[in-house]
């Protein structure tokens, strides 16, 4: 049976999963900021999934599927591709060419990020029970590691104010407000705040995508 962080955590993949649903049986073609976000909650959903079944899974399993988490976080970048594109989208503007720089900045830093995690002895994962959830922590990952998706969010906030999406801006808010004020280095329900967290930056991007939808 699941504990209680574990039941939360599979919350948020069910949330991360409608969101897929939703883009994929909403649009017929796909821009690249979809894509990006597509690829973003596909990997939230496998994070969030994975921690609910630490305790269900075998240790060597659990290490295994715990590796692509990783790797999926390092192209948290990616983000900046939809912001962008909001933009260009609210701005009618299509000589702005901010999504497609984005892209290849954001890959330029994603791969980057990818390569100093594999470096070396590649990605050392050490198992951690705690609080009701089992799963496996990287002793290599420090504060320097989150400073992409903290300025992906802090971007996402800036857009939102700028093109006055309140939804926009209230899911990078929330997500800002969890991240710092329960840290998961250091507060023991700190990882599964800040996956809530990143549920709420979500789902402001998927109100903001409804919203200039409806807007045409």
């Amino acid at each position: 049976m699941l504990t209680l962080p574990e039941s939360l955590h599979l919350l948020f993949a069910c949330v991360n999963l409608s969101y897929l649903v939703y883009i994929a049986t909403t649009y017929s073609q796909l821009s690249l900021g979809l894509w990006a976000t597509l690829f973003i909650n596909a990997g939230l959903a496998w994070d969030n999934t994975i921690l609910a079944l630490g305790n269900t899974l075998s240790t060597e399993s659990l290490e295994m599927l715990s590796k692509p988490r990783f790797w999926l976080h390092s192209f948290v970048p990616l983000l900046s591709v939809t912001v962008a594109e909001f933009i260009e989208r609210m701005q009618s503007d299509s000589r702005l060419q901010l999504s497609r720089a984005s892209l290849f900045f954001s890959i330029f830093v994603s791969l980057a990020q990818l390569s100093k995690m594999l470096s070396g002895k590649g990605l050392e994962l050490q198992r951690k029970a705690a609080h009701g959830v089992v799963h496996f922590t990287s002793p290599r990952l420090t504060a320097v590691d989150i400073i992409p998706a903290v300025l992906i969010t802090l971007a996402t906030l800036a857009a939102g104010a700028f093109l006055g999406s309140t939804p926009l801006a209230s899911g990078a808010l929330a997500m800002l407000i969890v991240s710092g004020a329960f840290p998961p280095n250091r507060h023991p329900y700190g990882g599964l705040l800040s996956n809530f967290g990143e549920c709420c930056l979500m789902a402001g991007f998927a109100a903001a995508e409804g919203s200039l939808r409806r807007l045409g």
